[in-house]
């Protein structure tokens, strides 16, 4: 009897998914499915939902919406890598205001996304935080260079700059 494929069956990337909005759940589990190396292993409307779904689903990445109804995604990021630390979050917005975006990243996330650049860029997201680097899509990084360039590093240009 051969040996089973341990490569194929560890590559295989567990996502789960968190937004408030049904329609952009489905239209992203339904692309992530298309992947053959990327399992949706749940989705849940509100960040109480994700912790308790990442608790039963041992997902490897979860795409996190900021804006969600009880505790937000920033909240839930830090909840949920306080008890999950291997877990890679990525931020997803319809939104790259910096202030999202550095709060976003203080919580732990590992990648920020805007929904405008979804589709790709999120896969090249979930394929960049699988392999324990940072993502940010252009939009974010942009914001992130004008925060770092301020003098205060809240992502606000002083005046008369």
């Amino acid at each position: 009897m051969a040996a089973p494929n341990i490569h194929t069956a560890t590559m295989t990337l567990r996502v789960l998914l968190a937004d408030d909005h049904r329609l952009l759940r489905d239209a992203l589990r339904l692309m992530l499915e298309q992947e053959g190396d990327i399992e949706v292993v749940g989705h849940a409307s509100d960040g109480n939902e994700v912790l308790r779904l990442a608790r039963q689903t041992q997902p490897d990445i979860v795409c996190m919406d900021i804006g969600m109804p009880g505790m937000n995604g920033i909240e839930a990021t830090e909840q949920l890598l306080a008890i999950r630390p291997d877990v890679k979050v990525i931020g997803l917005s319809a939104y790259a205001d910096q202030r999202f975006i550095l709060d976003m990243l203080k919580a732990g996330a590992a990648g920020y996304v805007t929904k405008a650049a979804a589709g790709d860029e999120l896969l090249r997201a979930i394929r960049a935080v699988s392999c324990q680097r940072s993502y940010l899509c252009s939009g974010a990084a942009a914001a992130v260079a004008v925060a770092m360039r301020s003098k205060d590093g809240q992502g606000r240009v002083p005046d008369g700059q």
